[in-house]
């Protein structure tokens, strides 16, 4: 079962982007991507344990096809290509290219990139970057409010991009988000007293709270808050929760699939209050 389920994975080749030439809603391309992936499954056949020889993997109007090897994916290009148009739709020709897996690709906001024979999904560069320079600019938009609002500001922010992204390889991406956003912050504090030194600018925002140093952080105002800072979130301290794929076709609505179901979301459970998580945080305080 493990052999089926990685095989796909292993043998990535190549990443097609649909593209409208109709106006049409993401809602009316459902079943045609869904018949597009039945014909693949016909064109490409199946393996002697009946695993399919063709990939593939839609989201919205982006679809990806794998194959063993490059003549597989311009040949199944050419059919999708001849079968799409009849329905009054074409493959973007900008957006579609034929890529080996370890020179990687990117899909919906991740890269997908195999380095010596490993498969690592990351966040996609770009994607990062333009993270960075919102941040940058909700940053310059606060020049002139307290440091307590710049971290009410900040925390769902920072907090939104880590769950979206902390179940791939992302902990160096978090790092380096936290770096980014301490100078950041470094600068907007400078701004703000211009006349002051920089160690004394450090010493009014920055702190060192559990062995832990150049924190932007407050003291706390707000009773209803359990610990004495109030403190920027620190991206770079996200756990990575590694997901666990549903086996074969196993569906929530199969009631004979009930204990399967429950031990899934109890195990997720588990991790999302797990040492290290925000939920963590607040417990341990409220203990203390």
């Amino acid at each position: 079962m493990q052999r089926r389920v990685a095989r796909p994975v292993l043998r990535a080749l190549g990443r097609n982007v649909l593209r409208l030439n109709m106006k049409k809603q993401r809602a009316v391309l459902r079943p045609y991507l869904h018949g597009l992936q039945q014909k693949i499954r016909e064109w490409g056949g199946t393996t002697r344990d009946k695993a399919p020889v063709l990939g593939f993997i839609r989201y919205c109007d982006d679809f990806i096809i794998t194959a063993r090897d490059k003549g597989s994916l311009e040949k199944v290009l050419t059919q999708s290509q001849a079968w799409l148009s009849k329905r009054g739709l074409e493959i973007s020709s900008e957006k579609t290219r034929i890529v080996h897996i370890s020179n990687g690709f990117n899909f919906l906001g991740f890269n997908l990139r195999q380095y010596n024979g490993k498969l690592l999904i990351k966040p996609q560069k770009e994607k990062v970057l333009e993270f960075c320079r919102d941040v940058r600019k909700t940053i310059k938009k606060l020049s002139g409010v307290e440091q307590e609002a710049v971290i009410t500001q900040l925390n769902p922010i920072l907090r939104g991009f880590a769950e979206s992204y902390k179940r791939v390889v992302s902990k160096e991406t978090f790092s380096y988000i936290s770096y980014r956003v301490w100078q950041y912050l470094r600068k907007w504090a400078i701004r703000r007293h211009p006349k002051k030194s920089k160690k004394w600018v450090k010493d009014r925002y920055f702190h060192r709270i559990d062995n832990r140093r150049q924190v932007f952080a407050v003291r706390n105002k707000n009773p209803r808050r359990n610990s004495e800072w109030f403190e920027l979130y620190d991206i770079s301290r996200t756990p990575i929760v590694r997901h666990v794929k549903v086996k074969g076709s196993n569906s929530p609505f199969d009631p004979e699939l009930k204990d399967y179901w429950s031990s899934r979301a109890s195990k997720q459970g588990k991790q999302i209050w797990a040492k290290g998580s925000k939920y963590y945080t607040r417990i341990s305080h409220k203990l203390i």
